[in-house]
């Protein structure tokens, strides 16, 4: 076991969040691990609640080492305050606010968490005791939703972690036994090796939603070792404003760059021949489980034509033999109409995508 306990930072971007951010933010001060900084990125939020929160809570803290240490305020140095708050002048979205986090953390080790959300008590005790006892670069925990409204289905994109429990996993193995799929790529429920994790040069794109999932796969890439342990250590709060929630939002189709991103990612470390068939079948997946969520006839319409497309601006090529399974495939892959009373598309796709799949 490691004789000490290192400083680890809880990063949380907000924005306008004010009715839940005090539940955030006392679930991580109310942490029992004794060694933690709340590392605040406001990314200029208008609500003067949410604003109001962060003020009150920078000072109280503050205030208390101040008067714990014997100093005045200008002479705590920053890496020893409890809670700083960094307001970013302009809105720039939550992958920004996320990257500005990772570097303005003292912490040996980081972990996210959204401003909505919340720490189960213990978990960061937990978290830190599969470091300590695994030696890993990264420790994997359970994700539960909730909701404080009726009516809300709770398995709405509920993480669901495939990973044996409190087992040492060596990542580079991991991903060479074709198991990268299985990783859970949400930025929540980790507990990160910062050094590790600057050096890798992993980062969150700018600009879109789904940044998780490119993000998630370079995590697992560009990591040593990481262990899972069957514990739920975060709070997923659904709401009907949230980013996630808003099916018919047009940034859906931020989908398409994701997994172009995954595919690059992929690309990049030298597994594209190892990981194509799993990662077309995956992309396939989950472009129809999108699909199905969304209302809007506009938006259905758009998704079937990025669809067409996606593989093709992939430059991901199939092998060419010419049998009926192989031709009709490449139908629904580049020749399917955006008709929309064409309703059983993705239907058809995924079922082609599986049996060339399952015959190559």
């Amino acid at each position: 076991m490691l004789s000490t306990k290192p400083l680890i930072s809880v990063i949380v971007p907000v924005f306008n969040t004010g009715s839940y951010l005090k539940d955030c933010i006392e679930s991580v001060l109310n942490q029992d691990y004794p060694s933690i900084e709340l590392v605040i990125i406001d990314d200029a939020s208008s609500d003067a609640e949410t604003l109001q929160i962060l003020q009150e809570y920078e000072e109280r803290e503050n205030s208390v080492l101040v008067q714990e240490l014997g100093a005045s305020n200008q002479t705590v140095p920053v890496e020893q305050r409890r809670v700083h708050v960094t307001h970013l002048e302009h809105n720039q979205g939550l992958s920004h606010a996320r990257n500005t986090g990772v570097s303005y953390c003292h912490g040996e080790y980081f972990i996210f968490l959204d401003s909505d959300d919340l720490l189960v008590q213990g978990a960061i005790s937990k978290l830190w005791a599969a470091i300590s006892q695994y030696h890993v670069d990264l420790v994997i925990c359970q994700i539960e939703n909730f909701s404080d409204m009726p009516n809300v289905d709770l398995n709405f994109e509920a993480v669901k972690v495939e990973l044996p429990p409190n087992k040492f996993i060596d990542l580079a193995v991991f991903a060479r036994e074709q198991k990268l799929f299985s990783f859970p790529i949400t930025a929540y429920g980790k507990l990160i090796n910062t050094q590790r994790y600057q050096e890798s040069g992993n980062y969150f794109e700018q600009g879109r939603i789904f940044e998780d999932a490119d993000w998630g796969t370079r995590l697992a890439l560009g990591l040593k070792s990481a262990v899972y342990i069957d514990v739920i250590g975060c709070k997923r709060r659904l709401r009907a404003n949230s980013i996630t929630a808003n099916v018919n939002a047009s940034n859906r189709l931020d989908m398409f760059k994701s997994q172009s991103s995954v595919w690059r990612a992929i690309k990049d470390h030298g597994f594209d021949r190892l990981y194509k068939d799993e990662f077309v079948l995956s992309s396939f997946g989950g472009f129809e489980y999108r699909f199905n969520l969304m209302t809007d006839k506009n938006l259905k319409q758009l998704t079937v034509a990025k669809m067409r497309d996606f593989f093709a601006d992939l430059d991901i090529k199939l092998p060419a033999k010419p049998n009926r399974l192989y031709c009709a495939l490449h139908h629904v892959l580049y020749k399917i109409t955006t008709n929309t009373k064409q309703k059983s598309w993705h239907k058809i796709a995924y079922h082609y995508a599986r049996m060339y799949l399952k015959c190559h």
